[in-house]
């Protein structure tokens, strides 16, 4: 923006210091006949004076086109991580409201068995449920090997303290490594339950390409 004025200003400086360096030495030419060393000096600066002005044009524009882009840059990074903040929040918002209805059905079914998990286990489309005590140990999961283990043996759940306590009713994690298995990803959210414990559901990728983004356009 700030170029084409400073290289118009910059050539009509160049031009007025031409002309003067023109007249002058015409004048002092004619009237006390100067030798030809005269002439070469104006030559001389002349060209001194347009080599200074072509690097100052190049040098002005390079340095506000840099300057320009980075501004750009950074209006386009902040717009990309306000955008992202406001997806999150919305996915957020979506998977503890899946999270409930999962919570909901098992508060609906009174004593809990096996089968009945299984079956509230089957209208969902999450790889994993698991369902806690008061005390925070699984006593319904769908990974057996972490049946009856406390969710305190797992230092990523300690996150969920507040809501098995009832200082929270849902907490949402990072999407990170699985607590029992480094190879597969998952975003854990837990919800408590009605008569103590909670539930720690753990999302996939795919669900969250699939199920957040279809709902969230919605």
């Amino acid at each position: 923006i700030c170029a084409p004025p400073m290289i118009i200003a910059t050539a009509m400086s160049v031009m007025l210091a031409e002309w003067l360096i023109v007249m002058i030495g015409k004048d002092f030419s004619e009237k006390k006949k100067a030798p030809p060393i005269t002439q070469t000096f104006q030559n001389s600066l002349l060209v001194s004076i347009l080599v200074a002005f072509g690097m100052t044009s190049i040098f002005t524009y390079g340095l506000n086109s840099r300057l320009s882009k980075q501004e750009i840059y950074s209006v386009l990074n902040d717009n990309l991580v306000s955008l992202e903040d406001g997806m999150n929040d919305n996915m957020e918002s979506f998977l503890r409201k899946y999270n409930s209805w999962i919570a909901t059905d098992i508060n609906n079914a009174g004593k809990m068995d096996l089968e009945k998990f299984r079956e509230i286990s089957s209208r969902y489309n999450v790889p994993e449920i698991y369902v806690t005590n008061r005390e925070g140990r699984f006593i319904f999961t769908t990974n057996l090997k972490t049946f009856n283990n406390s969710y305190l043996n797992y230092k990523s759940l300690h996150q969920f303290g507040p809501v098995l306590t009832g200082r929270e009713s849902s907490l949402a994690g990072e999407y990170e490594a699985s607590f029992h298995n480094s190879n597969v990803f998952r975003k854990y959210v837990a919800t408590s339950l009605d008569k103590g414990g909670m539930i720690i559901v753990g999302y996939d990728l795919t669900f969250l390409i699939n199920e957040v983004n279809f709902n969230i356009r919605d």
